[in-house]
């Protein structure tokens, strides 16, 4: 095997399906990387067994063939070449690797014991601005979660498009996203782990990607990379009716950024799970309360608002103030709009456009939390 490949380029692609070498291998050779030499170029390719990365490198291939080196030293090796062109040479014991003044001389694993890496099929569809749709949803997920079904997103074609959606029980997200959706392609639905599906949409962040999904993978493809990841066996919760805009209860009208700004301030004086609470409203601004349970202190913050429906209530709303950070900072919207019907009820958070109307692509739900009387 012998290409020649700008050496940047490969840096590059080397160091990002690096991303999916696992920590502790469970045999040798996932720890490498596979490069393969053909007609098309170079591919650079990674897989744990859960998720396969795949990138192409435009390369002068002058022979073919395919090899698999340790992935930690080929991507320091890469990193540190100079600029200008790279060549590599493979033999049966080791791939020398040169550029302007370097050469490295990188032994090779055991090509043939490393798994079959899958590839994309055919894609259900185009997916448009998927990053900020997976990216708005995925703070909702948890990942560290012992049940499955809470750690990832799920990713469905409705008659509006796609749609990211995930809960970790205490608060929900769901995002819609631009779809074009291929000839004869089928209906999806997975569920996809939320770190990698967003690790994912972020790197290969074209104005269209492909998704698709077949036999328990699901994969997010450009021209020049592919993420491959197995779908988590479950069925994810049917958000549809929490959704819904409340009928009643409390409506508060804020900026964004000074709504976040007041909670940041209360959250001051909060331990890890103390909430904030509604205290009240005062000459069209809202009032936080955060009290401290075990120093005896406490904060008041305000943030100009409009707040209305405060009488309906059966008691104070309170919310985790970490969750409704996360929240206002996924809305992405200057203007934002709360709503609860009562304290034991979601509180429904959308964005709103410069008129004042909620916009249809995105919602997110936070639990209001309970607090004793």
């Amino acid at each position: 095997m012998r290409v020649r490949v700008e050496a940047a380029a490969l840096a590059a692609q080397t160091a990002w399906a690096g991303r999916v070498l696992p920590a502790r291998p469970s045999v040798p050779v996932l720890a490498g990387l596979l490069l393969q030499a053909g007609p098309d170029g170079l591919e650079v390719a990674a897989y744990d067994y859960e998720t396969a990365a795949r990138a192409a490198v435009e390369a002068q291939v002058a022979q073919e063939g395919r090899v698999l080196l340790p992935g930690a030293v080929l991507a320091a090796a890469t990193a540190a070449l100079p600029e200008g062109e790279a060549v590599l040479e493979v033999d049966a014991a080791a791939a020398v690797l040169s550029c302007g003044g370097a050469t490295y001389r990188i032994p090779v694993l055991a090509v043939e014991d490393y798994p079959d890496v899958p590839r994309p099929g055919a894609a259900a569809g185009r997916a448009q601005g998927l990053r900020g749709g997976v990216e708005r949803t995925a703070v909702a997920a948890d990942p560290a979660s012992a049940l499955p079904v809470l750690t990832g997103v799920r990713l469905r074609t409705t008659p509006d498009g796609l749609e990211a959606s995930a809960t970790d029980r205490y608060r929900a997200a769901r995002a819609r996203i631009g779809w074009t959706p291929a000839a004869d392609a089928g209906e999806l639905d997975v569920l996809a782990p939320a770190g990698r599906l967003a690790w994912a949409a972020k790197t290969i962040d074209a104005d269209e990607v492909e998704v698709g999904s077949e036999q328990g993978v699901v994969w997010v493809a450009d021209a020049r990379r592919a993420v491959l990841m197995r779908t988590i066996d479950a069925d994810p919760p049917d958000l549809d009716r929490f959704m819904a805009p409340p009928s009643g209860g409390v409506v508060i009208e804020a900026q964004a950024e000074e709504l976040a700004a007041a909670v940041r301030r209360a959250a001051v004086m909060c331990a890890k799970t103390t909430p904030i609470r509604l205290e009240g409203a005062e000459e069209e601004h809202l009032v936080l309360l955060a009290e401290d349970p075990d120093g005896g202190g406490a904060v008041r913050a305000q943030a100009p608002a409009r707040v209305s429906g405060l009488d309906a209530l059966t008691g104070p709303v309170a919310w985790n103030p970490r969750f409704l950070l996360d929240a206002l900072g996924a809305l992405r919207s200057a203007r934002v709009r709360l709503a609860a019907a009562d304290t034991a009820k979601p509180c429904l958070l959308t964005p709103l456009d410069e008129d004042g109307r909620a916009e249809q692509g995105y919602a997110h739900l936070v639990m209001c939390v309970r607090l004793s009387t």
